[in-house]
């Protein structure tokens, strides 16, 4: 169910919140122990749907207010259709909850020092558990694949005066700053997700994937010099070679491409 991981074509993009808090992250410091609560409060009112009450009616009307909402709420609308069957529109509230949430981390500059814990936990979020593409299944499918996008280029994410990105802003971008900002994030992300579809229809490269996906789901963390290390290394290298022989563009650095 889950659409997060560390899968090829995640959107790691550096952003504003300090790179030694999340090195910190990273290796369970207990300096940021605030830091990685607010990570884990944040994670768990993303994921804090309920099966039983969760509704298709509850996915579309997150779709629908797409526009005006920041990433939490991206991110949780994503899920709320995960649960509600609605895998294609997971994947687009889950691709847009990674655009609005760097662009915001880039210009919505936090008001203070304790508003600065707000981006640095949506910025962990989405670098350890919320960076991947979403669930598989869409990728494999044309159909789906075709709708995903369209969905994403039909959105418009609105920038209005009382837009509150999750956290109190000292200053805000100017109009054209920020429209380019998500404009870029889009496009980039969408080159992205191309990309994954393609690999993903490759059998040799799904292949490569799901086992890589597996140990990972396993290990959790690979430690230097294991078994497992060597065997994540080796599957990363050959998805590598395979992606190289596909001519694919996982950063989504290159030219656009209609998908």
């Amino acid at each position: 169910m889950s659409p997060s991981g560390a899968a090829r074509g995640s959107f790691r993009r550096p952003g504003r919140p300090s790179l030694l808090l999340l090195a910190a992250f990273a290796i369970g410091l207990a300096v940021p122990a605030r830091a990685q609560d607010i990570v884990r409060s944040l994670l768990d009112r993303i994921e804090n749907v309920d099966p039983a009450t969760t509704t298709e009616a509850d996915c579309l009307a997150k779709v629908a207010a797409a526009p005006q909402l920041n990433a939490e709420g991206l991110f949780h609308g994503a899920f709320v259709c995960y649960v509600a069957n609605k895998p294609v529109e997971g994947n687009f509230l889950f691709a847009a909850g990674q655009i609005r949430g760097m662009a915001d981390m880039g210009l919505m500059e936090a008001a203070s020092e304790a508003d600065q814990m707000a981006p640095s936990a949506l910025y962990g979020a989405i670098w350890f558990h919320l960076g991947g593409p979403g669930q598989d299944e869409v990728f494999r499918d044309p159909v789906a694949t075709a709708r995903l996008f369209r969905l994403l280029d039909a959105w418009t994410p609105e920038d209005r005066p009382d837009y509150n990105p999750g956290w109190n802003v000292g200053r805000r971008p100017d109009a054209a700053t920020y429209q380019s900002a998500l404009a870029d994030g889009k496009a980039r992300r969408r080159r992205q997700l191309v990309a994954i579809a393609r690999a993903y229809s490759d059998p040799e490269y799904y292949a490569l994937h799901r086992e890589f996906a597996a140990l990972q789901q396993r290990v959790r963390i690979f430690q230097v010099g294991t078994p497992e290390e060597r065997q994540a290394n080796d599957l990363q290298r050959r998805m590598g070679e395979r992606a190289r022989v596909l001519g694919l563009d996982f950063d989504g650095d290159g030219e656009p491409d209609a998908g």
